[in-house]
């Protein structure tokens, strides 16, 4: 059964498809988040939060 997610998960049929940017609600949450994307814009919002984490991080450690 797991072999069957993987050929799912790599079908080009079951992408995600796009969606416009919204301003609320749902449709900012699909436009924005990288759960809701594929290819380049998925890997730029997947390392977004961690650039602001390690940014944040940084600042910290200065403050102290």
């Amino acid at each position: 059964m797991a072999k069957m997610s993987w050929v799912v998960l790599e079908d080009p049929a079951f992408g995600v498809p796009q969606c416009p940017p919204g301003r609320s609600g749902v449709a900012w949450l699909r436009g924005s988040v990288a759960r809701f994307s594929e290819g380049a814009v998925h890997a730029r919002r997947r390392a977004r939060p961690g650039r602001d984490l390690a940014h944040r991080l940084a600042a910290a450690a200065v403050r102290r």
